[in-house]
């Protein structure tokens, strides 16, 4: 297969899926703040903060083309008063309409055009480094033909692969030791969601060792300048805007502690609040990492030692913060499948690790409801699917249920696994980095291994 068919063949499965499905709020949300700031009714300064940057890359245009084409194209848009009441999510509250097949599709486009170019830069990355355009043609593929990497993009509408994309940037410029420029692009992936930040120290000591203090320096003013840029309008009065990022919402909610070590805890002990544990823990697994970074970092011009100072960081991520959404899984997906074409034994985690995050999104009956955009057509249909999943349902009527639960206890046990799987993974990782990175091992890459 060539890198060509990959993209070709993904491109066609996410925009063929992307018009008929949305996940009921988030979709909303972007629909709802484009209208806000298009319409006047909040002013563009409150949106100049981080988190927020995000929406100018794909809320706001889809928003305006959106405006301009329903003239002439049926939006398809869809008023939640017209329809069957258990249609109408009742958690998060506030839902007015169903935004549509023309606005699902459009707001969708520039997620979609972010996977693609993640697949190029991972392509690119293994071809220069690994020198063989099979091993970069299996990467990009595992990236982009990767279910749940389409269906965040495609199917959810959710916009990690924006931040992804800069953090997957930022490597390439690492690897091209342009770590002034690598920092730039690692301050705008934590201007879309402030995870990236936490990658802030590898690239560090990576330039430090690579470049001395002359490039330590010249990433650290980097990195500050444009740091203080995108925060500067925080201090001029516009809202901080950092809801939206890597919080969690109420474990009373429905929302919980999403795909995570958390879930059980949460759901069967509503009053514990994990918040001041979490980030306990979470703080002294960051600075543990970031030592044994340091204490290695002779190692740090390898190309796996690399990758893998990439990617622990954000696995700690997604094991310990208080709550994690499955489509935060998408920030390691581009880096993990590099190193998955290093073993077949990194590849079956990672592809266990998708699956298992896949799962979790449609889990408690949101399946039915994202496919809500369809409901003219088939609302009859999701109607009997809510009346047959509601016993089974973690919240059946927008708040956590009390007791015991199928529901519930599906749920504790993908946080539970997923758990597990990112401590494989981070073991797994750190192996790999501690072992040579002579070009004659991850040649051993049997030449039958197949695309997945």
């Amino acid at each position: 297969m060539k890198f060509r068919t990959v993209i070709i063949i993904g491109l066609a499965i996410r925009l063929a899926i992307a018009p008929f499905f949305a996940h009921p709020f988030d979709v909303y949300v972007w629909y709802e703040v484009g209208e806000y700031l298009l319409g006047g009714k909040e002013p563009l300064w409150n949106f100049l903060v981080p988190y927020n940057y995000s929406f100018f890359l794909f809320a706001f245009p889809a928003t305006a083309i959106f405006n301009s084409l329903s003239h002439f194209i049926p939006p398809f848009t869809i008023n939640t008063s017209t329809l069957d009441p258990i249609l109408v999510p009742t958690n998060p509250a506030g839902i007015t309409v169903v935004p549509g097949l023309l606005f699902d599709f459009l707001v969708k486009l520039p997620l979609i055009a972010s996977d693609a170019l993640i697949a190029y830069f991972v392509h690119k990355i293994v071809l220069k480094h690994l020198g063989e355009e099979r091993l970069a043609v299996l990467a990009s593929a595992i990236w982009f033909l990767n279910p749940l990497s389409i269906w965040i993009s495609s199917g959810w509408g959710m916009f990690d692969t924006l931040p992804a994309l800069f953090t997957i940037i930022a490597l390439y410029l690492v690897l091209e030791r342009k770590f002034d420029w690598a920092a730039v692009s690692l301050i705008v992936a934590s201007a879309l969601k402030d995870y990236a930040i936490v990658l802030l120290f590898p690239l560090l000591v990576i330039a430090w060792k690579a470049g001395g203090r002359k490039e330590l320096l010249r990433a650290l003013s980097f990195s500050a300048v444009f740091g203080a840029l995108f925060l500067l309008p925080a201090f001029f009065g516009a809202p901080l805007g950092l809801n939206g990022s890597i919080v969690g919402a109420s474990q009373n909610s429905v929302h919980y502690s999403g795909l995570s070590i958390w879930t059980a805890v949460t759901l069967f002990f509503s009053d514990f609040n994990q918040t001041l544990v979490s980030s306990a823990i979470l703080a002294a697994v960051l600075l543990g990492i970031y030592v044994w970074i340091w204490n290695k970092r002779s190692r740090s011009n390898d190309f796996f030692f690399t990758i893998g100072a990439f990617s622990l960081p954000i696995i700690s991520l997604l094991l310990l913060y208080r709550s994690v959404g499955e489509n935060f899984f998408i920030w390691p997906l581009p880096f993990l499948s590099i190193i998955a074409v290093r073993d077949i034994a990194s590849r079956k985690l990672y592809w266990i690790l998708s699956a298992v995050a896949l799962v979790s999104s449609m889990t408690d009956s949101l399946l039915p409801y994202y496919m809500l955009p369809m409901a003219p057509w088939i609302g009859g249909w999701l109607v009997s699917i809510l009346h047959l999943v509601a016993p089974y349902r973690v919240a059946p009527v927008g708040t956590v249920v009390q007791g015991i639960s199928i529901g519930k206890v599906i749920l504790s046990l993908l946080g539970i696994a997923a758990a597990f799987i990112l401590i494989f993974l981070g073991s797994r990782l750190s192996l790999i980095m501690r072992n040579s990175n002579d070009v004659s091992e991850w040649k051993k890459v049997s030449a039958s291994d197949k695309l997945p």
